[in-house]
């Protein structure tokens, strides 16, 4: 089972790691969209978004902190460079 996303005859399989409910979230312009995400006892969490296909701009949000936004740490491109925030470090602060 691969990480990261994978792209259907229909849509797009999200996969990743995580030790605690993910969820799944789609932009579209300043638009998001969340979308909870399943998890197996092997602490994958994963979900299948039909009509999504390669470009779309997502992140993911943990259970242990739903304000943070987390880049897919298997994603081979991200829309911009990377820039450090303060606002990382602080709980309860949304990072979208």
């Amino acid at each position: 089972m691969n990480l990261g996303t994978t792209t259907t005859a229909t849509g797009t399989i999200f996969r990743v790691r995580a030790a605690a409910p993910v969820t799944l979230c789609l932009f579209e312009g300043t638009r998001e969209t969340t979308t909870a995400m399943t998890g197996g006892d092997d602490g994958i969490w994963s979900v299948e978004m039909p009509g999504v296909g390669p470009g779309a701009h997502y992140g993911y949000r943990c259970a242990s902190d739903p304000a943070k936004l987390l880049v897919d740490p298997h994603a081979t491109e991200i829309d911009r460079a990377f820039v450090h925030d303060p606002r990382l470090g602080e709980a309860g602060v949304d990072t979208a």
